[in-house]
C-alpha cells in the first residue's frame, strides 16, 4: 500500500475559490489501483469575477499537463456559495472529476484562469519498496509483487 500526500502550496486571489475533494490527504492506495485506474481528481472551482467556462483545472506530472474543464453539476456548492458568498455567481457546472494515469511519485494540481496558472496542491505517492524473497531465492521489489505472487 502507498499513501497519497496532498499539500496545499499556493493561495488563490480573493475572487477564486477551489476545493480538491479527491484525492484526499493520507489516504492509502494499492499499486494495482494506481497502475490500472490511475489517480482520481474531483472537486470544484468558482469565481466572483470569471465565468466557470473560462476556468480549467490541470495536473502536471512527468513534464506533461493534463487539463479538464469544469463540467460536473454541483448544486450543493452553488447553494452554499449563494448563501455564504453572494458575490460569487456560480454556475451549476463548477465541478470536475477525471482520472489521470500515474507514472511518477509527484504531481501538481492547479487551475488556469485567463492564462494565469495557480499550482495549488503538490501530490505525492509515498511508500517504501520492499524486497521480497520468492521461490528459488529470487528477489523482487514489491512494485511487482502483486502480479508475481498471484
Amino acid at each position: 500500500m502507498y499513501k497519497v500526500l496532498v499539500v496545499r502550496n499556493s493561495v488563490l486571489p480573493a475572487h477564486l475559490k477551489c476545493v480538491l475533494d479527491t484525492p484526499e490527504d493520507s489516504v492509502e492506495i494499492g499499486l494495482d489501483s494506481l497502475v490500472n485506474k490511475g489517480l482520481f481528481f474531483s472537486g470544484w472551482v468558482t469565481s466572483s469575477e470569471v465565468a466557470t467556462k473560462d476556468i480549467t483545472v490541470y495536473v502536471k506530472h512527468n513534464g506533461q499537463k493534463q487539463t479538464s474543464r469544469l463540467s460536473e453539476n454541483r448544486p450543493d456548492v452553488v447553494a452554499v456559495m449563494n448563501t455564504n458568498f453572494p458575490s460569487f455567481k456560480s454556475s451549476n457546472e463548477c465541478g470536475f472529476s477525471f482520472p489521470t494515469e500515474w507514472s511518477t511519485e509527484l504531481c501538481c494540481f492547479g487551475i488556469e484562469v485567463n492564462g494565469f496558472e495557480y499550482d495549488l496542491y503538490n501530490i505525492e505517492i509515498a511508500g517504501q519498496l520492499k524486497v521480497l524473497k520468492g521461490s528459488d531465492d529470487w528477489l523482487f521489489l514489491d512494485l511487482f509483487a502483486e502480479y508475481i505472487l498471484q
